[in-house]
């Protein structure tokens, strides 16, 4: 009879065979230790696409003129989205230079996944920082006030001239 001593636990096939731990049940199931980037769902690019415009509307319609340099707004702009979509959403708000936090609703339910709803928080180094290294970052933003601007003028009687 052959007594196995310590806590290998090569007594029991932990070590080996499609056990939680094994490098065989990270391959089979997809849970890999080395995590890279990892492709977004539609669901979760729509997500991401939509917190995207929803920053870059705070940042637009946010007038920093008359506000001291330290000044900073915090606002939560964001809903529930997917854990994926979290991560590059906050990828992207810091490499805009503004800060982004999600936190988990405390009132839930025995059973219920935790639903995160995100805030972002911006200065005035951030919109002149997007103006400098991402000029086009407001451009659809930009094109939309300038139709409404010239709708308005139309209806208000002034000719349009290109």
């Amino acid at each position: 009879l052959k007594v196995i001593m310590g806590n290998s636990g090569s007594h029991y096939n932990f070590n080996r065979g499609s056990g939680f731990g094994s490098r065989g049940y990270h391959l089979l199931y997809g849970g890999s230790r080395r995590r890279g980037p990892r492709t977004l769902s539609s669901r979760s690019s729509g997500q991401v696409e939509e917190a995207k415009m929803n920053f870059l509307h705070f940042v637009f319609e946010t007038d920093f003129d008359f506000m001291p340099a330290k000044a900073k707004l915090k606002k939560q702009i964001f809903g529930h989205m997917t854990k994926d979509a979290r991560g590059s959403v906050r990828t992207y708000i810091k490499s805009m230079n503004a800060t982004v936090m999600f936190r988990a609703d405390k009132n839930r339910y025995r059973g219920q996944n935790r639903v995160f709803e995100g805030s972002v928080t911006i200065t005035k180094a951030t919109k002149e920082h997007i103006l400098t290294v991402k000029p086009d970052a407001f451009r659809e933003l930009h094109v939309i006030a300038e139709l409404s601007l010239c709708s308005l003028l139309c209806f208000a009687g002034i000719p349009h001239n290109d």
